[in-house]
């Protein structure tokens, strides 16, 4: 699923990067980073 997820990012980018499957996350990158997690509503 984490790939799935990864590509959607790299679509919405429109760009290559690298990702760090044990951190679950993009290597110095943080405009990508940013979309692995948003702020949750309250009373989630």
């Amino acid at each position: 699923m984490n790939v799935c997820h990864a590509i959607n990012v790299a679509l919405r980018l429109n760009r290559e990067f690298v990702i760090d499957t044990k951190a679950e996350n993009f290597d110095d990158d943080a405009l990508a980073n940013s979309f692995i997690e948003r702020q949750q509503r309250k009373a989630f």
